[in-house]
């Protein structure tokens, strides 16, 4: 039976192993947490490390219950004082606000989904934002706090905690576009009309932009309709229009729109729903022809020839915007997925992947088949100068990349295979001085009565290495295979040396593209990079018995 002493031993060596293994997958978990945020939450300090779960709201216009840290002591004041301090702060920054604001707006959003939150929230923006303005050697007689913080308040903070805190979807004027890039103003319209839990307000000017508010209920409905019907001028058919800019006011609710046009009796339908996923506001460009580029944010109309339109009037466009109730798990799902979806967006996914696929598949074979071979007739052939060619094998590991790379660019380019993927994998097929040196180690662990023992049954050289050696070095050759994928997956230099078409690019180089286009949207960033790592660790996981198998068996001599 174990001792007291040796049960605290176990227990401390499991404790310092679960430890280690925290500190190291801690990058990983940080790069994993940092793809399920929104902008807001990754530029902040001091950090947000578990990712914020959206406010749900089937209203609107709502209050964010979540939008502000409650108010919490600063760091150069007691407790005590805070204590005392804290109601008359409360008291000049509700003051504040309520002075510079319009009283018909604040009975509004009281009255508002989670009316509720509005007092704490608003207080705790006011907070947050006049903190920054006081000075450092008043908080050492904070006593004169409350009287400078009702001096400091001003109309712009006021309104950037109401911005923060109310949300509210709203729809701005519609912008279409002409195909020769002239702005049209159609000749009359009728209107939005309202299908389902929802009222148009009054036109009002939400951050100096005119539009109007939308207030629905979705509590008893999955969806509801904005319909308007537009005349083209003389002339113009849906045909001829290039783009149709939409300016929605987002509520941060997750709620999808989905978009329809209808003339000359067909039908039109966005490819992809727009996600009302911040809180300000967002103009959707839809499009009828697909932009040749990578990254465009336009969203593409697609003909629906299943669904013919009663509109047959080719100078006549019905536009309908269709809210689609998100259920609280979707919006989970679609808030931690949204980086995700933004860089499958940019990033040309499945040709990189494909090309990258290729690179791993014919690295892995090369470096199989071309190291084996030779790792075999250094072990087991004997030949004239044998050990000083191996020799000169191994003096090859000293020669940093850096040094054959302009030789064998100038190489490769004279043979033409410059912008081709020829130089990322045909040198593969001529091994690499260190897999060889592994198999041969290997190799030579492997009792010699076996090798003769076939040699007795009429085996060959080639024969020998094809049915004894290769079946019993598979623990090596794992090795061999996991170390060539993570080589070949990873590989940024040779790809950037090599490649200049954008159709050839693997995903390191892509990677690496998207990060200079796109280096403020760090959880975009961190959603490509996860992409990436993710095969790499799941070939380690399940291959980690054959690597650290064939690492050990490798140092080892029969």
């Amino acid at each position: 039976m174990a001792g007291p002493l040796h049960i605290l031993k176990r227990f401390g060596v499991h404790s310092a192993l679960l430890v280690g293994c925290l500190l190291f997958a801690f990058p990983f978990l940080w790069l994993v947490s940092t793809s399920f945020k929104q902008r807001d939450e990754v530029a902040i300090f001091p950090p947000r490390w578990i990712p914020r779960i959206p406010w749900y709201a089937e209203q609107s216009p709502f209050i964010d219950g979540q939008t502000y840290d409650p108010m919490d002591a600063p760091d150069q004041m007691s407790d005590a004082n805070w204590k005392r301090l804290r109601p008359d702060i409360e008291r000049v920054l509700w003051a504040a606000f309520t002075a510079k604001s319009d009283p018909e707006r604040l009975r509004a959003a009281e009255s508002m989904a989670d009316g509720s939150y509005f007092r704490p929230q608003i207080l705790d923006g006011m907070w947050l934002q006049s903190r920054e303005l006081v000075p450092e050697e008043m908080w050492k007689s904070p006593d004169a706090l409350p009287d400078f913080l009702a001096r400091s308040a001003t109309a712009e903070m006021v309104e950037r905690a109401w911005i923060n805190v109310v949300r509210q979807l709203a729809v701005g004027k519609l912008k279409i576009r002409h195909i020769s890039n002239d702005p049209l103003t159609p000749e009359s319209t009728s209107g939005w009309q309202t299908v389902g839990p929802v009222t148009l307000l009054a036109d009002t000017q939400i951050e100096s932009e005119a539009c109007r508010t939308l207030r629905y209920d979705l509590r008893e409905a999955d969806a509801f309709t904005l319909t308007q019907t537009l005349h083209l001028p003389a002339g113009t058919t849906v045909r001829d229009l290039q783009a149709v800019g939409i300016p929605i006011h987002c509520d941060a609710s997750w709620h999808r729109l989905e978009v329809t046009i209808e003339s000359g009796g067909l039908t039109f339908r966005a490819e992809r729903p727009m996600w009302m996923d911040i809180r300000s506001w967002q103009e959707a460009e839809y499009v009828f022809q697909r932009p040749d580029y990578t990254g465009s944010r336009s969203i593409v109309f697609v003909a629906d020839p299943a669904a013919p339109s009663d509109v047959t009037d080719p100078g006549t466009v019905r536009l309908t915007l269709t809210w689609q109730k998100s259920s609280r798990l979707r919006t989970l799902v679609d808030k931690y997925i949204d980086s995700y979806r933004w860089a499958l967006r940019y990033i040309p996914f499945d040709t990189q992947l494909r090309n990258t696929v290729i690179l791993v598949i014919l690295n892995v074979l090369g470096q199989l088949f071309a190291c084996s071979l030779a790792a075999y007739g250094f072990a087991r052939l004997n030949f004239w100068g044998r050990d000083l060619l191996f020799g000169l094998l191994l003096a090859t590991m000293m020669l940093p990349g850096q040094v054959t790379m302009i030789p064998t660019f100038v190489l490769w380019k004279w043979l033409g295979w410059y912008n081709t993927l020829q130089p990322l994998w045909v040198p593969a097929w001529f091994g690499g001085a260190f897999f060889i040196f592994l198999l041969r180690q290997f190799f030579m662990t492997i009792p010699k009565e076996l090798e003769d023992a076939a040699k007795i049954d009429g085996c060959g050289f080639f024969g020998i290495y094809w049915r004894i050696m290769l079946p019993l070095a598979g623990p090596a050759l794992a090795t061999v295979a996991i170390f060539s994928f993570m080589g070949a997956w990873n590989e940024f230099v040779q790809p950037l040396v090599y490649l200049s078409d954008e159709r050839l690019f693997p995903l390191s180089l892509g990677l690496n593209q998207f990060r200079q286009e796109q280096a403020a949207e760090w959880s975009w960033l961190m959603a490509a990079s996860t992409m990436m790592m993710l095969p790499v660790i799941a070939v380690f996981f399940f291959c980690q018995r054959y690597f650290i198998q064939g690492i050990t068996l490798t140092g080892l001599k029969g």
